[in-house]
């Protein structure tokens, strides 16, 4: 395993790792890549993106998305598209963590979120049982500065933070 100083950045956000594999320069409109590893059980509630597209793609375990009202369930190897502007959301389905690349264009926003949000992972490792995540008026706030707004609800069955804690409204 590589030394921690050449780890790429891992954040720790809700009940998932979020890796930033490329952030584009600030201001640029260049895309990024974020590989999350979630959870299972592991969904937000619903949001949309004011001014980044986001391109999910699954590498590992299922996952049910809704995207404008339409649910679709990926299998590794699958993807969805949610544009800048519309609602969706996701829950992590079984008892396995899921492995997803996000892709954002421009990627800046989508980087600078989970930034604000995300606590810096010690290890390239899901958060640990007793992790607390930052409160969700943090959250908001870092969501408004960067384009994003929540909507509705989480999917049946999603929480916050995953299977490992009960579902709540934070």
């Amino acid at each position: 395993m590589p030394a921690s100083a050449d780890l790429p950045e891992g954040l720790w956000t809700g009940g998932r790792l979020t890796i930033v594999r490329h952030a584009p320069q600030p201001g640029s409109d260049s895309a990024s890549l974020l590989e999350a590893w979630m959870s299972p059980g592991q969904g937000p509630n619903a949001f949309l993106h004011e001014r980044t597209d986001t391109l999910y793609h699954l590498l590992e375990g299922a996952m049910t998305f809704q995207v404008d009202g339409v649910l679709t369930t990926l299998r590794p190897g699958d993807s969805v598209f949610a544009a800048r502007g519309v609602a969706h959301t996701y829950r992590v389905d079984g008892d396995t963590v899921a492995r997803v690349l996000m892709i954002g264009t421009p990627g800046s926003p989508w980087v600078d979120y989970f930034r604000a949000i995300g606590q810096p992972a010690p290890a390239l490792s899901l958060p640990p049982a007793d992790f607390v995540p930052l409160p969700m008026d943090t959250v908001h706030r870092a969501a408004d500065a960067n384009g994003m707004r929540f909507v509705g609800t989480r999917l049946p069955g999603a929480s916050r933070t995953g299977a490992k804690s009960p579902d709540d409204d934070h």
